[in-house]
């Protein structure tokens, strides 16, 4: 029976058949020893066997049919080639050439291009084979027979050897560009890169975050239990990497919930999604929303927007140690449950109270029947006096102004709704609340759409002061200030150190609204700057210096010494920050409410930054990255400017081209030739 090639189509089915079984027995089930056994040596047997044949039916053949004999012969022996350079990466073939003592990095370099290369042959050796047995079929090719391969007969039977190498070659072009792109994700793999290049910066940790993660003494575990295969991962685990390129003290674990269920039970982990972080015998999780049926969703994106400020928040909990804030009661604070200053339907400043969870305070209400009267308790590190609609009795007054002589931390609030003043601690801290509402008709934030909208007053007249870093960092955007009053000075009654800095004041143009009709009226009232937010310290003296370096000049050299000097000074200059009296005078109330901060950021980031300064850890304050999306509202006279732009700016832009337009063809036709 004539056939169109020497040799049958299951000879390379044959073939097929061993590379699964070394497949199979070297890959699928290696810890089995007969299995491997069984599998890798049938397997290693049939292609020797079907190698065997092809060469002799290469050499019993002539013209077209040995060419195409031929060519399986040399995608044959290819893959033996990638069979003899994988033996070289296991245990036996290292020990034939000796590198069966190479660990760490000079045995990655030794793996990694044998890894490489047998992929890459075995790749263009199989992907042209399969080519051209898919061109050649199997009609009429489906017996060996030594007599019909040497029959003169069958010698004259055409093959289409020309197709046969067409598809031989298409399969080598698209071996080469698969083996390509292995080799160019293998070399993104191993110099990688990541470069936020998008608006919104959620792979990279913000400053707030570094300098948290940079001062702990020794570095914070943190444990993702996240799923294998996960964008979520990928996500996660690029963002911690920034974090430790910064300089952050992490160390960074990959667990499985299950492969790890000792740590899973001691950290109480009990999905997947949970980041934990450890130091120091406290731990603090991070919830992810994480989608085990389909890890490669980006379940979790609206929590990824937010990543930075959660990973924040986290890190600062089991860094900082727990300390104790009081807010005062019993005046009708903002904080008062059963007044909550004027306003009805729930808690309105739930956002203050999180920075200050955030921060790891214990809030604890301190009034008079909680002994407010007698003194501040020792334990506190912070109190706040949040906007009282009754002024505090001259004892709570004098109660709070020993407080602050022994280097206490106080944030008072004031409102020109609120009754309360300053009283005895005016002359301690140098400053007076002046009730009249600062108005501003030339530089606000437009909502009603009518004269009260000059109360929502923006201003970018902001110090370089600690307490306001983060918003004196982008002052172009302005600050937001809604119904505030002012500060006025006033002579410190004490010579001891004690400075004063007014960090935020209104715009040039800015009036106090002396009868209140929202109007500038300039028999009576004059625009100028109003200060509206004090800032107040008296500094301790406490011994700064860093230790000089062990080993001379060559120490200095070294930036891991560097570094460890730097985060010296650093907490040496919080431990003076933190034995210091510090105080913050705010003219305005209404910031603080939820409803304010949620609109405009700047003023969360205002109210942290002080926190982090009363508390005396300033190095901490930053800003913290966020992909979410935010109102952008427009001053008054930047809605001007738009306005003016769409109905006057863009006809006349349309008019000025169609005159040039106008103008060039008149003058391209004079310069023709009549």
């Amino acid at each position: 029976m004539a056939m169109r090639t020497a040799s049958p189509w299951w000879l390379s089915a044959l073939f097929a058949v061993g590379l699964a079984g070394l497949l199979v027995g070297e890959r699928a089930l290696p810890h089995l020893e007969l299995v491997r056994v069984l599998c890798s040596g049938g397997g290693m047997f049939l292609v020797l066997l079907v190698t065997g044949l092809r060469l002799f039916t290469t050499l019993n053949t002539r013209g077209d049919r040995r060419r195409v004999e031929r060519a399986l012969l040399w995608c044959q022996l290819g893959v033996l080639g990638a069979l003899l350079l994988y033996l070289l990466t296991s245990d036996f073939g290292r020990g034939l050439v000796g590198a069966d003592a190479l660990t760490g990095d000079a045995l990655e370099r030794y793996l990694v291009p044998l890894q490489v290369l047998w992929a890459v042959a075995m790749g263009v050796s199989l992907v042209p084979m399969l080519m051209i047995e898919l061109s050649l079929g199997t009609a009429r090719r489906t017996r060996l027979s030594l007599r019909d391969i040497r029959s003169s007969e069958v010698a004259q039977e055409a093959v289409e050897a020309f197709r046969v190498r067409e598809s031989g070659a298409a399969g080598l072009s698209v071996a080469f560009a698969a083996a390509l792109l292995m080799v160019t994700c293998n070399v993104a793999e191993q110099r990688n890169i990541r470069r936020d290049l998008s608006y919104f910066k959620t792979s990279s940790p913000g400053e707030s975050t570094i300098r948290i993660a940079q001062s702990p003494p020794a570095a914070v575990r943190v444990m993702m239990f996240l799923p294998a295969v996960s964008t979520v991962k990928s996500e996660v685990r690029g963002y911690m990497e920034s974090l430790v390129a910064a300089g952050g003290r992490i160390q960074l674990e990959d667990h499985d919930l299950y492969a790890s269920a000792e740590e899973a039970k001691d950290f109480r982990v009990s999905s997947e999604g949970t980041i934990v972080f450890a130091h120091d015998g406290k731990v603090e999780k991070i919830h992810l929303t994480v989608d085990p049926a389909n890890a490669g969703d980006l379940a979790a994106r609206s929590q990824l927007r937010e990543f930075d400020s959660m990973v924040n928040r986290a890190l600062l909990k089991v860094v900082r140690p727990r300390r104790k804030a009081y807010i005062t009661a019993g005046h009708g604070e903002m904080s008062d449950e059963e007044n909550r200053w004027g306003h009805s339907g729930g808690p309105e400043i739930t956002l203050l109270e999180s920075a200050l969870s955030a921060l790891n305070y214990t809030v604890e209400p301190l009034g008079l029947m909680d002994g407010l009267g007698d003194g501040v308790p020792d334990d506190a590190s912070l109190v706040l006096v949040l906007a009282p609609r009754a002024p505090l009795t001259d004892a709570e007054l004098v109660a709070l102004d020993e407080y602050l002589d022994g280097g206490g931390k106080l944030l008072f609030v004031l409102d020109p709704d609120s009754q309360a003043s300053l009283g005895v601690l005016e002359s301690r801290l140098g400053v007076r609340f002046l009730p009249e509402p600062i108005t501003d008709d030339r530089s606000f934030v437009p909502r009603a759409r009518n004269p009260t909208d000059h109360r929502i007053i923006r201003t970018d007249r902001v110090s370089s002061h600690a307490s306001v870093s983060s918003i004196a960092s982008g002052v172009g955007r302005g600050m937001l200030f809604i119904e505030s009053g002012s500060l006025e000075p006033v002579d410190l009654s004490r010579k001891d150190g004690t400075r004063r800095e007014f960090t935020v004041r209104s715009s040039q143009q800015a009036f106090a609204d002396m009868n209140d009709n929202y109007m500038f009226d300039g028999l009576s009232e004059k625009r100028q700057m109003y200060p509206l937010v004090a800032a107040i310290e008296r500094r301790a003296s406490v011994a700064t210096a860093a230790p000089a370096p062990a080993g001379g000049a060559e120490a200095e050299d070294d930036p891991e010494a560097a570094s460890e000097r730097a985060r010296a000074r650093l907490l040496a200059e919080a431990e003076a920050s933190a034995s210091s009296m510090r105080a913050l005078v705010f003219s305005d109330a209404d910031i603080f409410l939820d409803i304010h901060q949620s609109q405009w950021p700047r003023i969360s980031l205002l109210i942290a930054d002080s926190l982090k300064w009363l508390g005396g850890e300033e190095y901490l304050a930053g800003e913290i990255e966020s992909e979410r999306d935010v109102l952008i509202e427009h001053a008054r006279s930047e809605d001007a400017l738009w306005f003016y732009a769409t109905l006057v700016g863009a006809p006349l832009l349309v008019l000025g081209f169609g005159v040039w337009f106008g103008w060039w063809r008149r003058q391209r036709t004079q310069r023709r030739p009549s």
